[in-house]
């Protein structure tokens, strides 16, 4: 029985109540009040409600303790702890009396405050939706030192303190000393109150959501960015009453074969007291030209030789060694000084999250670990089809039954296209990352990037990276979260380059890549409880991803990432370009390669009416590169069925589809890959 159902507590509610509502009811900042926190529910409550009504009629009253039982006639705001997305839909879907203000969501704890968007389309859909609270504002942790003098934020049971909840309390959007977190931006820009919507290509609808402010309080600016580079902008001025809209005209110019961006800001006209002229209050950014690319023929011819041990392959000022005993890439030298640490791996794992802690995702998915570390080399081979190019395949067989392949193709000019097919097994969990890992002599410590950004994005937590150019160090690409955990991807990435201030290893997406640099490895990444037991070793970590599953954040103790941001065991592909070189070259220029897919049909000439047809599709993908198509079967003009598949680079690949009840007469079957024949049905 709670305390609130018992009479004896009843005078120790009321007290707690009063005092709250005479001290705070001059503040104009509070909107409404609120009974309590996780107390249960009862009369007690009820009778708190009460007075407060009678003694301050001015204020709502809040109290999720009773609305989480169902409707209550005592509070005035409907409201719920950390609930799913359905349960938004199910209550804005009829008429109610109340607002629906979500009290707690979105718990921010470590690497978090994913798939917000997702949340906020529902809220700004619906009226009865009000939003929500973030739990919370600011990780609870207290600054120590460890025996040698390094400072670290310290959490439960580091002060001798049991039992403890170890960092739980370390949920908010900046840090102990108010350093803001990579959630922070994603919070802002949904949180902003200034939409922009594209109407057509030059034509764009600007809604003012302040409920007191005018437009004309902000300097408006737009920009138009040519690869990541501003080429154009100007600023103006537009004058909009709270919740109206006006219709913003963009002179555009003529545009080349890059790849164009609109953006269109507003900033702070003035010093205030919060902020600084200049700061911006929102932002959009739209795609107004996508890029062209180029396919160029090599006419640098390549050369390849072997010893008992090793495949070396020589192009334009560069040499590639493979082990044949791994059948992975061992060294990259470029013009005498080996580029790598180590070998490039795949790598289909990611430091726990602590929202991954919370969901078991390192019980539930550590077959995935085991892939990155366990697989078994089942065969490699070579060739050299072109004057200009060398192709290497190692496929592997990895635990669970699952299988990669992994090619390189290496040019005469020093390009090397890389491309990763997995397929996985039937019945393995869904993946926590697909791409490949390797290291680099510590001082490539200077990274340039074409992508989202400044600060760390993900597949659910993306939408605050602004597409642009960007420069920073190693150093600055990752966050230190308070218990150490996944960090410091950039999603959407055309190219990056890492450089130690002469010579850069150049790596382009085709079309693009998530990627992350770290001054350490994942191993002490995921040994790491705190930030002071990271290392500073001599070499940078490079992954170079497909992608990795989402960040959730409904809440931390047990709630995956939503299903639409999880890599599902399905067969995956990916490829880019890579190259060493002195220089940042073009992203949008790639070398010419034979991407012919061969495809056979057969199948019965003639079944008896009632019969099945088997129509058998022989697939070569005859290509450096894997293809993932799908496949449709029309019968007599019509789509029948379709399959998905990935096919990795020079492989066959059979598909088989089945027909049912065809009628008597001839019948014409045919593939979206041009491929056809006449049935005859008696």
């Amino acid at each position: 029985m709670t305390l609130a159902n018992r009479p004896e507590w009843e005078k120790a509610h009321l007290d707690r109540i009063k005092r709250m509502v005479e001290r705070d009811k001059n503040h104009p900042s509070i909107i409404f009040w609120s009974l309590g926190n996780e107390a249960g529910d009862g009369m007690n409550f009820e009778k708190a409600a009460l007075w407060i009504k009678e003694r301050d009629n001015t204020r709502l009253v809040h109290y999720e303790g009773t609305t989480r039982r169902g409707e209550s006639y005592y509070v005035d705001v409907f409201s719920l702890m950390y609930p799913k997305i359905d349960v938004l839909l199910e209550y804005a879907s009829r008429k109610r009396e109340k607002p629906f203000i979500m009290c707690e969501y979105a718990h921010a704890m470590g690497n978090s405050v994913g798939n917000l968007k997702d949340y906020w389309d529902v809220i700004e859909k619906y009226p009865y939706l009000h939003g929500g609270c973030i739990w919370d504002w600011v990780d609870q942790g207290i600054r120590k030192k460890d025996e040698n003098g390094k400072e670290f934020w310290a959490y439960g049971g580091d002060f001798g303190d049991e039992p403890n909840d170890k960092n739980f309390c370390c949920n908010g959007v900046v840090l102990p000393d108010r350093t803001p977190e990579p959630e922070l931006y994603e919070v802002k820009k949904f949180y902003q109150n200034i939409k922009v919507r594209q109407i057509a290509k030059d034509t764009y609808e600007v809604e003012n959501g302040y409920l007191f402010t005018d437009l004309e309080m902000f300097d408006g600016t737009w920009r138009i960015r040519k690869d990541g580079e501003v080429v154009r902008e100007e600023r103006f001025k537009l004058s909009a009453r709270p919740g109206e809209k006006k219709i913003l005209k963009i002179p555009l110019p003529e545009m080349e074969d890059s790849e164009y961006f609109l953006e269109i800001c507003f900033s702070l006209s003035e010093d205030t007291l919060w902020a600084k002229k200049g700061h911006v209050v929102a932002w959009e950014q739209f795609l107004i030209k996508p890029p062209s690319f180029e396919k160029t023929v090599v006419r640098e011819s390549v050369d390849l030789s072997e010893d008992g041990r090793h495949l070396f392959v020589r192009s334009k000022d560069t040499e590639l060694v493979f082990s044949k005993f791994t059948g992975l890439l061992k060294r990259i030298v470029y013009r005498g000084r080996n580029i790598l640490t180590g070998s490039i791996v795949p790598n289909f794992w990611r430091v726990p999250t602590d929202n991954d802690v919370g969901n078991k995702m390192p019980e539930r998915l550590s077959i995935w670990k085991r892939a990155s570390k366990e697989r078994k080399l089942f065969k490699m081979f070579f060739w050299k089809k072109e004057e200009n190019s060398v192709s290497v395949q190692s496929v592997y067989q990895v635990p669970g039954n699952s299988w990669v392949y992994l090619t390189y193709t290496i040019f005469g000019n020093g390009d090397i296209l890389v491309d990763l097919s997995l397929i996985p097994a039937e019945g393995v969990p869904e993946i926590p990352r697909i791409g490949l890992q390797f290291a680099v002599p510590g001082d490539f410590r200077f990274v340039e990037w074409y992508g989202r950004g400044p600060h760390e994005t993900y597949w659910d937590r993306k939408e605050s990276g602004l597409f642009a150019r960007y420069r920073r160090t190693v150093q600055d690409m990752i966050h230190r979260y308070v218990r150490p955990q996944e960090t410091g991807n950039r999603s959407d990435v055309r190219w990056f380059a890492l450089s130690d201030g002469r010579v850069n290893l150049f790596v382009s997406g085709m079309p693009v890549v998530d990627f992350s640099v770290w001054p350490f490895s994942m191993e002490d990444l995921e040994k790491a409880d705190h930030v002071n037991e990271l290392p500073e070793r001599d070499f940078v970590t490079v992954n170079v991803d497909y992608r990795q599953m989402g960040l959730g954040g409904d809440d931390s103790w047990g709630a995956q990432p939503h299903l639409e941001y999880r890599l599902l065991p399905e067969p995956y592909r990916f490829s880019f370009r890579m190259r060493v070189s002195e220089e940042i070259l073009s992203w949008r220029v790639l070398p010419a390669i034979s991407e012919t897919l061969h495809a056979e049909m057969s199948s019965e000439d003639m079944i008896r009416e009632g019969d099945t047809l088997k129509v058998k599709l022989s697939l070569l993908n005859d290509s450096p590169l894997s293809r993932k198509d799908q496949i449709i079967l029309f019968v007599d003009g019509k789509e029948h069925s379709a399959k998905k598949v990935v096919i990795p680079p020079f492989k066959e690949e059979t598909l088989v589809f089945k027909v049912n009840g065809l009628k008597r007469g001839e019948h014409l079957v045919s593939t979206s890959l041009n491929t056809g024949k006449t049935i005859y049905v008696r």
